[in-house]
């Protein structure tokens, strides 16, 4: 009976919670009673519609809940469905109100302080369940779509997650596993990070005292800031109760932060990073506008304190091989900095290249977005491609401000000396920036310039005029109207010939106008002509009297293609059908070739060598190699008034060509075949002939190899009697010894009644002379006969002697002109070139005394000549000689005792 009993009052408590868990009025008491409670002990208000209420599985399910502070709408949250469920029996057996609750399409949002959310203390309390009047215990917690926003309104910054998880409490510890669904982050109103992906584990303990928790996860996301290519990234880390340590890797590994460590302390969170990018990265997130222009490598080291009102941020930045596009910035730049609350300052040092240093300090402010940078040298800077010119230290400065509306205005000055020259010039501007345009105006010694000018997306010129001191425009630029990248260029020759003497010491004679129409893009055109002007080519009798080229450069392959190039001159044209040169991404000539065709072209060297030069030479460098030119010239028409015999003219003909290439840069090598068309005039006092030149000049410049020949058509050396008529001639170039050619030399005439030869072997400075007549002579006879037309014994006993002794110096000498006392007697003496004073000391007749002989020559064959003792008045000489032919001669004479004869004379050969 008592069985019946008790199961009759356990089906009938049954039936009554199952009605009354159905019953409106309990379900209502029962919501209100939790909504009161919930309020009260969290301090928030909480609306929803009672879904459904279970008292024998205790658990309560509320409609459309929304959750938001008691005062202020600084956070909130929603769910179209809220259960909460129960465990009598672990409340019955341990005191502890075992919970577990259930989230359907949360939506949470809250404001951001200082990094801190504003939601953050009501789901530390809920979770921890320590305000609830009841002892509680949060055994599992599952969102099935969830999502959270917050937001700071004083920096503009919005953060966005979207995720699904299941929590569990396993031994006293609450174990979760997030799917992280979607993401994205905001800065100051721009996106920096979208489409986040990732899961992650945490292992936490609350308590009234503590809160502990264990995470690790990894993330997918994109970097919006970064190029295409390097967006996508992945974070990785790992939490320990009060610290971190993470790593952010981009898909193309062009970023690295790793790692990036933190901890919680009671001044907030100290943050460490290490990272190492390209630093269009860095740009790109300090907020420049074209970072993608930025180029070079950079590691950045970051100290940062942030939390509550504290934020104190400490970094140290290395920049490598900077350029902005194409333009070099620097080869080093290091930049120290510190932002406490909302100012900045720091330091900055840059080394443009080896020996150019720029330093100097600067500041801005995160709240008004002012600032300012100062700049100086702290090293003596050396202008690049003007290496005579410089700027002590201290002599280089800028000053930077950067006012609330973004308008950056600066001044910049700056002392160039030349020591060679002994002078300096000063240089100075103003700029301002607004926007994207940049405005420079300065002047530069005696020239005044002004610049308009767009940094981005890519940096153009909008217009440029440069005038002098009396204000003539010497060049104009100006961007079409509409076409922006278009630009049309005036220059004049007198704004090169200024510069060029300027900074290089060269006086570029001459005036014209350059015009360039160009089309800037990544391929960028221009053709460029020169009109109205006449250039003097340096020491030679010649002008360039026009120019045309067409201009292609590629920027996407730094490569520069001139096309269709003509150079007129007044005397010929210089030709290239197509020139290419490459550089590389650090700015350095990987790559040029240049074949040009040359055209009847006037040269002249020192006022000596005047030649007409046609040919074809290519010049062509490849990155790890020597430069190489190639080619060969062909001498049309030409004239020297140098001893072709000189080894003093051809060390300066070498000489000449080591001067094409600097002494401090790389030499050139070489493959030239220079020829004669036609016989090359040498004139010089002692030398006249024509020659024929075919030679090969190999190894390089600096160290020439020479091989051919240079052979005398036809020529005569020039003796103040008669000349010697060159028969045979020659200089043979072997190319071990480019200075000691070696020379074959005949010369041969027919003074008086012998046949004198001349004749030279060996090397320039290893040579033999030899002197022949017949009939046979003596070399001081055979030197007499060359410089008085007498091979008696008189004066010529000594003079001969000495003269032999300079005749080397006479043949391989560098004289090519007489001297003004040579050229006065000569033509004082003109009339009487054909009488010659022949004074003897002999005595050939016995009767003693001094004698003189007067010698006069009325045409090659006639001769007279009268003979005087002048110590016997009546001792008195005459002759007079016929010379039939070479074999034979007539001779008719009154001697000193006035008898008179008659001589035949005649010569036979065996």
């Amino acid at each position: 009976m008592i069985k019946y009993i008790v199961g009759g009052l356990l089906l009938g408590g049954l039936a009554t919670v199952l009605m009354l868990e159905r019953d409106p009025w309990v379900q209502h008491h029962i919501g209100e009673q939790f909504k009161q409670a919930f309020s009260s002990s969290l301090n928030c208000t909480i609306q929803g519609t009672i879904d459904q209420v279970t008292l024998t599985t205790p658990s309560l399910t509320l409609r459309d809940v929304v959750v938001r502070p008691c005062s202020g709408d600084a956070w909130q949250w929603k769910a179209t469905r809220f259960t909460l469920s129960v465990s009598w029996l672990k409340m019955l057996l341990y005191g502890t109100l075992e919970t577990r609750v259930k989230f359907d399409d949360y939506a949470a949002t809250s404001q951001l302080h200082a990094g801190r959310a504003a939601i953050q203390d009501h789901i530390d309390t809920l979770m921890s369940g320590a305000a609830l009047p009841v002892v509680t215990l949060l055994t599992g917690l599952q969102f099935t779509n969830a999502q959270f926003r917050a937001h700071d309104p004083l920096t503009n910054t919005t953060a966005y997650i979207r995720w699904r998880s299941n929590s569990r409490r396993i031994n006293g510890v609450f174990q979760s596993r997030i799917s992280l669904l979607d993401g994205h982050a905001t800065v100051q109103g721009i996106q920096h990070i979208e489409n986040m992906h990732g899961t992650f584990t945490t292992d936490s303990l609350y308590s009234p005292d503590a809160y502990q928790v264990n995470a690790h996860g990894v993330c997918a996301c994109d970097l919006l800031r970064l190029p295409p290519a390097a967006r996508r990234c992945v974070v990785r880390g790992e939490w320990h109760n009060d610290h971190g340590t993470f790593s952010v890797t981009s898909a193309d590994h062009s970023l690295r932060v790793d790692p990036i460590e933190v901890t919680n302390s009671l001044s907030g969170y100290i943050i460490r990073s290490k990272a190492e990018c390209a630093l269009s990265h860095l740009a790109s997130y300090v907020g420049f506008p074209d970072a993608a222009s930025i180029k070079g490598a950079g590691t950045l080291h970051a100290r940062a304190i942030v939390g509550g009102d504290v934020c104190d941020i400490q970094a140290h930045v290395v920049g490598k091989d900077i350029k902005y596009d194409d333009y070099h910035i620097a080869s080093l730049c290091n930049l120290s900095f510190r932002r406490k609350q909302d100012t900045s300052s720091g330091s900055i040092s840059c080394m443009i290249d080896d020996t150019t240093h720029l330093g100097g300090g600067w500041r801005y402010s995160w709240a008004d977005g002012t600032g300012s940078l100062h700049l100086n040298n702290g090293a003596t800077l050396t202008l690049p491609y003007a290496a005579a010119w410089s700027i002590d230290p201290q002599q280089l400065t800028l000053d930077c401000t950067r006012d609330a509306t973004g308008t950056m205005t600066g001044l910049f000055h700056g002392v160039l000396r030349n020591k060679s020259q002994e002078k300096t010039v000063e240089c100075t501007g103003a700029l301002t920036t607004q926007g994207t345009s940049v405005n420079l105006t300065g002047s530069w010694g005696s020239l005044n310039y002004a610049l308009q000018a767009v940094l981005y997306p890519t940096m153009r010129i909008q217009s440029l005029q440069c005038t002098d001191e009396h204000g003539a425009v010497m060049l104009s630029a100006q961007a079409d109207t509409h076409d922006c990248n278009h630009l049309t260029t005036s220059l004049r020759v007198s704004l090169i010939r200024s510069l060029v003497a300027s900074l290089w010491g060269y006086d570029v004679q001459g005036e014209g106008t350059v015009m360039i129409d160009a089309h800037c893009g990544a391929l960028s055109t221009a053709d460029v002509r020169m009109v109205n002007g006449s250039i003097r080519v340096p020491q030679m009798y010649n002008f360039v009297d026009g120019f045309k080229t067409h201009l292609v450069f590629d920027s996407a392959a730094s490569t520069l293609t001139l096309s269709d190039s003509v150079c007129t001159l007044h005397r010929g044209s210089l030709q290239c059908s197509r020139a290419v040169f490459k550089r590389s991404p650090t700015g350095e000539l990987i790559y040029a070739h240049v074949p040009c065709v040359i055209r009847n072209c006037l040269i002249n060297f020192k006022q000596d060598l005047f030649a007409n030069i046609s040919g074809q030479v290519t010049a062509c460098y490849a990155a790890g190699t020597m430069p190489r030119i190639a080619g060969s010239l062909i001498v049309e028409r030409s004239q020297l008034k140098e001893n072709i015999f000189s080894d003093q003219f051809q060390e300066r003909l070498l000489r000449m060509a080591e001067h094409t290439v600097a002494p401090t840069g790389p030499d050139v090598a070489c493959d030239l075949r220079i020829e004669t068309a036609s016989p090359v005039l040498v004139r010089t006092a002692f030398l006249e002939a024509d020659a024929q030149i075919a030679l090969n000049i190999t190894n390089t410049i600096r160290e020439p190899a020479l091989s051919g020949s240079i052979n005398v058509l036809s020529g005569k050396l020039l003796f103040p009697y008669k000349p010697l008529h060159i028969t045979k001639g020659s200089l043979s170039f072997v190319p071990h010894q480019p200075l000691d050619p070696l020379i074959e030399l005949v010369a041969k005439n027919q003074i008086r009644k012998h046949t004198v030869t001349m004749q030279v072997t060996g090397s320039l400075s290893q040579h033999h002379i030899m002197l022949d007549s017949g009939p046979p002579l003596s070399d001081e006879q055979i030197v007499a006969l060359l410089l008085v037309g007498s091979e008696h014994e008189s004066l010529n006993i000594v003079m001969p002697a000495v003269i032999m002794q300079n005749l080397t110096t006479l043949l391989f000498g560098d004289e090519t002109s007489q001297t003004a006392l040579d050229r006065y007697f000569k033509g004082l003496l003109k009339p009487f070139k054909s009488v010659h004073l022949v004074p003897r000391f002999s005595d050939q007749s016995g009767r003693g005394g001094l004698r003189g002989a007067l010698e006069v020559e009325i045409n090659d064959r006639w001769r007279a000549l009268i003979q005087k003792n002048f110590s016997l008045t009546e001792d008195t000489r005459f002759e007079v000689e016929y010379q039939a032919s070479d074999d034979v001669s007539l001779r008719a004479i009154r001697d000193e005792h006035r008898d008179v004869g008659a001589e035949v004379e005649m010569r036979w050969k065996f």
